[in-house]
């Protein structure tokens, strides 16, 4: 065995091989991963965070796990509701839909879907 070996951590490798990828990277190829956005990128691709009326879906599982949230309306007054939540979507659900799925179960308590009219 040479006297001049040294056993290498494996984090040290990590370390020695994250350096290198680094270094041969170009100045250009480094800037540009690290580039932030402006203000115009991101105020196209901004969208609102809103909140969906539930009679927008097809069909409603009853099954689905209901959520309380916050508001605010147009005078600034906080207020309470109900919501379901599907692919990042806040659906909204009225009290006077609550009522009237609980009215529908009553008679049909098997029931697995609904359907809200506009």
């Amino acid at each position: 065995m040479k006297d001049d070996f040294k056993p290498v951590s494996y984090f040290e490798q990590q370390k020695n091989h994250c350096l290198t990828e680094f270094k041969t990277k170009t100045k250009k190829q480094n800037m540009e991963e690290n580039k932030m956005a402006t203000i115009k990128e991101e105020a196209q691709k901004y969208e609102p965070p809103t909140t969906l009326n539930i009679a927008d879906l097809d069909k409603i599982p009853l099954d689905m796990e209901i959520k309380d949230g916050k508001g605010k309306d147009k005078d600034g007054e906080v207020f309470k509701y109900k919501y379901a939540e599907i692919d990042g979507k806040q659906y909204r659900i009225a009290g006077s839909i609550l009522g009237g799925i609980k009215a529908i179960l009553q008679k049909m308590p098997d029931l697995k879907f609904v359907q809200v009219i506009k």
